[in-house]
């Protein structure tokens, strides 16, 4: 019964937390986590993030996507976070 109790307070936690990025980040947040049950479970919340530069007529415009989801266990543990789509940023 107690695990059931701490995977809800996760999803709770999850949700809040999706909920408040999507309110800092309104139009440059987009949802993707899947609709429909997967294995019989609740998909873990997947997102995306657009961030640009301003548009500067003398530099290019610097852009990439982060994709983040969180894992089962977040905020416990760490979100998988991937970058998509780098426009014009230097490779380090």
């Amino acid at each position: 019964m107690k695990e059931v109790s701490i995977s809800l307070e996760l999803e709770t936690r999850q949700q809040d937390e999706l909920n408040s990025i999507a309110s800092i980040y309104g139009d440059i947040f987009k949802d993707i986590t899947p609709k429909e049950l997967i294995w019989n479970k609740k998909p873990n919340p997947h997102f995306q993030i657009f961030l640009s530069s301003s548009e500067n007529e003398n530099n290019p415009t610097v852009s990439i996507t982060l994709d983040i989801e969180f894992t089962p266990t977040y905020p416990l543990s760490s979100p998988k976070v991937k970058f998509l789509n780098p426009q014009n940023l230097l490779k380090a």
